[in-house]
């Protein structure tokens, strides 16, 4: 579309549709850092309080419409799903532009605000929000945005440099792949430490246990990822080739249960040749280790 809106700033009155997790802690960030934060909306007008009560100067409400006609820029942090009802149902004739910050979603989900000659866009930040209000969640994370408007685009990148984080710009095509990554590397960790933490109780501690104990261990995986970088941080028996480990280990995942002893060896499995770069496996020990993963992922 072409640029008809005006230039974007910090003055700007923005307004958040849905300001859940992600939705408060983005709208207390922008407005720690000098933005015109005016309303966050809600279903429920308790939730609506509670989303606005850490964002100084904002305005709760349960009227969403208010919103898109009170403020300039719009963010819809609703569930992904309800995203293109919400851009769908709301009169935009008063706002400047409509952003999304799902990672998924495609702009395109935001096209009626386009017949009223709004400029729509992206904005994900690669983090995870389990509480709202967080603080300190921006800093040093990688956003990714999108936007055919040259000046909304501009308005993007600049809120992500002033909550210090770095952003990208986002290919429409590139999202699902871009959003698996992101799980991969947040959710399935979250679900594989779940996993992790089941085992021990096959030797009589629970599963909070284990989570007590494991996760000093994935704080410092996580640390040596940013250190070392991959495959460098990767240790464990596939980047020694020890085979007699790797069969322990199928045995004693599978005895747990068939979909996890073939869910570990698949992730074993696709992670294999990754682990590979690090040279310290021979020829002979990664074709067995490759052979007897292969092997236990398709059991079920």
């Amino acid at each position: 579309m072409a640029d008809s809106n005006p230039v974007f700033d910090h003055a700007s009155p923005v307004g958040f549709i849905g300001a859940g997790k992600l939705g408060s802690s983005l709208g207390k960030a922008m407005a720690e850092h000098g933005y015109n934060v005016a309303f966050v909306s809600r279903r429920e007008s308790e939730a609506a309080v509670e989303a606005a009560a850490g964002i100084h100067g904002a305005t709760p409400t349960t009227d969403s419409q208010r919103v898109a006609s009170e403020c300039a820029i719009v963010f819809i942090t609703t569930s992904d799903g309800a995203i293109s009802d919400v851009a769908g149902r709301l009169n935009w004739s008063a706002a400047s532009a409509v952003i999304h910050c799902s990672g998924a979603t495609p702009v395109s989900a935001l096209s009626p605000a386009v017949e009223s000659n709004v400029a729509i866009g992206g904005w994900h930040p690669l983090q995870t929000f389990p509480s709202n209000h967080m603080p300190g969640q921006f800093e040093g994370i990688t956003v990714a945005i999108e936007s055919e408007s040259a000046d909304l685009m501009v308005w993007l990148e600049t809120l992500a440099a002033d909550l210090n984080a770095s952003s990208f710009k986002l290919k429409a095509s590139d999202r699902a792949a871009y959003h698996a990554s992101a799980v991969m590397a947040c959710g399935l960790i979250a679900g594989l430490a779940g996993l992790a933490a089941e085992m021990w109780t096959t030797f009589g501690m629970t599963r909070e246990d284990g989570l007590s104990a494991l996760a000093p261990l994935v704080s410092q995986t996580a640390d040596q990822i940013r250190r070392l970088g991959v495959p460098g941080a990767i240790t464990g028996p596939y980047v020694r080739g020890d085979v007699a480990t790797v069969r322990a280990h199928l045995a004693a995942t599978s005895g747990v249960g068939a979909d996890v002893g073939a869910g570990y060896a698949a992730l074993a499995l696709a992670h294999l040749p990754i682990a590979r770069e690090q040279g310290n496996i021979s020829i002979e020990d990664y074709a067995t280790i490759e052979t007897l993963l292969r092997a236990a992922s398709q059991q079920r």
